[in-house]
């Protein structure tokens, strides 16, 4: 299903909903129907910081550790020089997406990832490139309970959703308290097969929130007003404009110069581009079975809510793009059809690439030593992640990693050599390849995952008996 809201001159001028909140009871999408809305999240944590900037209890340009002395990077530099501005427009040096193996799935707290964050490699340059980081936002957090006294979940409900009237919404999924499930979830789905509502314990502050395109209209609302929420002030000008100012220069693609795109950046919880000689911005967010966007043209006052339950990466794209055209009187162009090609192009680009690595098997292999020898648990030495447990199951090898054993696990048929392909529980994930190493002596020494997904970085993780 899909839900959208469209917010023009300071009022919702359109909601609609189609589609099911649940293909197995059937149940109707509404426009009040609460979706994750993932990365979209990340504005309201940067929201935060920036009101309590307005109290003058934090400065943008405030060192992490003055907040948080426990915050450790693997370089000693960039942990003391780490400042709140760094960390919410992703130049901290890490690459896109590193290290969400350690809260995606996993019981680890907050404070557990970021014990581990110390010992993940630095891929980027420190204020030089720009690396999309999850584990940032989840810092973010850290600081913003360490200088409020409240958790982050209390903070956001408090300062935003109970004076935004966004009285749905929920931090994230521990606090969908006294909720009919059935009947207000849409529930995420991945080709079209119902997935488990995801339970958030560490990173709510990066992806998180649950929501409904009705309140995330009043979001909208708030913030095209200049901040104001009738008389009340919420978020000073100042504040706003500082959000909503490029840190991190992005690259503009030759399709997108083709529209007319001249520069985008990251700001502050948002990225920018212009668009029709206007400013927007705006988010996504995904999370299996979830993808979200958020819009705004100030200029315009136009602000756009698209929120579907089908893992379909384009079609909030096709319908914002569509928005804009008719709000700011372009020329009309059929963005389904130029989404839907590249829907297809991905589409074939993922089975492709699965016939390729297929292809790689060598026929006629067999492993070199009994599979009894691969059973045992092998540790990850690269930033402690977890464990591997092998286990034998009648003629057939399994795994299960640690700390998300749900998720990733399964039986491992062999593919060739000490090579063994798995398909885990997890539907967002393609099948990996597990391939052990043999130490001097010819016993198991470890093993390694290529698991290709762009979202999780399996290639990063070493384990070693």
């Amino acid at each position: 299903g899909l839900a959208v809201a469209v917010v023009k001159d300071g009022e919702i001028v359109y909601k609609k909903a189609l589609g099911k909140a649940n293909v197995e009871t059937g149940v109707d999408l509404k426009t009040t129907s609460l979706f994750n809305v993932a990365s979209c999240s990340k504005a309201f944590t940067a929201a935060a910081l920036g009101m309590l900037g307005e109290e003058g209890k934090i400065n943008w340009n405030d060192k992490v550790v003055d907040h948080f002395p426990q915050f450790r990077m693997s370089d000693p530099y960039i942990t003391q020089q780490m400042d709140l501005t760094d960390v919410l427009c992703h130049r901290s040096g890490l690459g896109t997406f590193v290290g969400d193996l350690l809260w995606y799935g996993t019981d680890y707290t907050d404070e557990e990832v970021m014990q581990r964050l110390q010992n993940i490699p630095i891929d980027n340059g420190f204020r030089r490139s720009y690396g999309y980081s999850n584990l940032m936002y989840l810092t973010a957090g850290a600081v913003l309970e360490s200088v409020s006294g409240q958790s982050w979940s209390e903070f956001i409900e408090e300062r935003f959703f109970t004076p935004l009237g966004m009285d749905a919404s929920a931090p994230s999924s521990d606090e969908l308290n006294g909720l009919d499930v059935n009947q207000n979830i849409a529930f995420p789905h991945i080709e079209g097969r119902i997935q488990d509502l995801y339970d958030w314990n560490a990173a709510k502050a990066a992806a998180g929130s649950y929501s409904n395109v009705e309140d995330m209209a009043q979001w909208l609302k708030m913030l095209l007003n200049e901040g104001k929420v009738g008389d009340q002030q919420m978020l000073s000008e100042e504040t706003l404009d500082y959000l909503f100012r490029q840190h991190t220069p992005l690259n503009v693609s030759p399709v997108q110069k083709s529209w007319g795109i001249h520069f985008r950046g990251y700001g502050l919880g948002w990225f920018m581009f212009d668009y029709g000689g206007q400013k927007v911005l705006e988010h996504g967010g995904g999370m299996p079975g979830y993808i979200s966007k958020v819009a705004m043209i100030p200029e315009s006052e136009l602000g756009v809510v698209l929120l579907n339950n089908g893992m379909h990466f384009y079609v909030d794209e096709a319908v914002k793009m569509a928005i804009f055209d008719a709000i700011l009187g372009k020329e009309e162009k059929d963005w389904n059809a130029f989404y839907n090609q590249y829907q297809q192009g991905y589409t074939n680009y993922m089975a492709n690439q699965e016939k390729e690595r297929l292809g790689l098997q060598q026929e006629g292999t067999s492993p070199s030593v009994a599979l009894s020898e691969f059973v045992g648990e092998f540790t990850e030495e690269n930033y402690a992640y977890g464990s591997a447990n092998v286990d034998l199951e009648g003629q057939n090898l399994t795994i299960a990693l640690s700390p998300n054993a749900d998720a990733f696990s399964g039986k491992m048929e062999h593919f060739h050599h000490n090579t063994f392909k798995v398909q885990f529980n997890d539907d967002f994930l393609p099948f990996a390849l597990i391939t052990f190493e043999m130490g001097p002596e010819g016993k198991v020494a470890g093993l390694k995952i290529e698991c290709p997904i762009p979202d999780f970085h399996f290639g990063n993780l070493h384990y070693v008996r």
